[in-house]
């Protein structure tokens, strides 16, 4: 086969696969991936007890959470789903200025979050502490 042929196969190919992709609803495959803040608590003294309550039944997947400001211990989590059902992922994270959790997938599919209660404590040295908490569309 010469060059010139497996080039013209090559951006045959190509152009194949993007009209097949640009078929796809635009906001479809924004919301599939869409990170959303859903609140933020403020640490200000050594061991504290916080909660985010979602405005609106909307359904998430995952949450992740996000520390600014200064270092932070999280000892725990629950979520609270609109049904009543509880989740305590393990967590006892420790966090440095502008560290992000890893991505915490809720069990089920989809789930409508109520609220997200927090028992948590700045480090030694620190200042405040920001906790923001993201959710997975």
């Amino acid at each position: 086969m010469t060059m010139t042929r497996r080039t013209f196969l090559a951006g045959t190919a190509a152009l194949v696969a993007f009209a097949a992709v640009s078929t796809l609803p635009l906001s479809a495959a924004r919301d599939r991936d869409q990170w959303v803040k859903l609140g933020e608590v403020t640490a200000d003294g050594k061991v504290d007890r916080d909660s985010i309550v979602l405005p609106a039944a909307t359904r998430y997947e995952a949450v992740r959470f996000h520390v600014k400001g200064s270092a932070l211990e999280l000892f725990d989590v629950v979520i609270v789903f609109a049904n009543g059902e509880k989740f305590s992922p393990s967590t006892k994270l420790t966090f440095g200025k502008g560290d992000e959790s890893r991505v915490i997938d809720l069990p089920g599919h989809e789930r409508n979050i109520e609220r997200i209660t927090f028992r948590y404590g700045n480090l030694p040295g620190g200042g405040r502490a920001t906790l923001a908490v993201w959710g997975k569309r």
